[in-house]
């Protein structure tokens, strides 16, 4: 049964067609609402800096 469902989804490129269509709402959103996602990316870019310096300073090992 799973080889058949993964077949299907192969033969129909469901995953393609999920990824177009979910990317298409993505970025409708980001410019319905391009602040507030601008405000997000910059936390984001900060927390990855802090946890790269927090890895960065482990002991290695």
């Amino acid at each position: 049964m799973a080889q058949t469902d993964v077949e299907c989804k192969t033969r129909t490129n469901l995953v393609g067609v999920w990824f177009a269509v979910e990317a298409d709402c993505q970025k409708a959103a980001i410019a319905q609402q391009p602040q507030a996602f601008a405000a997000l990316k910059v936390e984001r870019d900060a927390q990855a800096a802090q946890l790269a310096q927090q890895i960065a300073g482990l002991p290695r090992g």
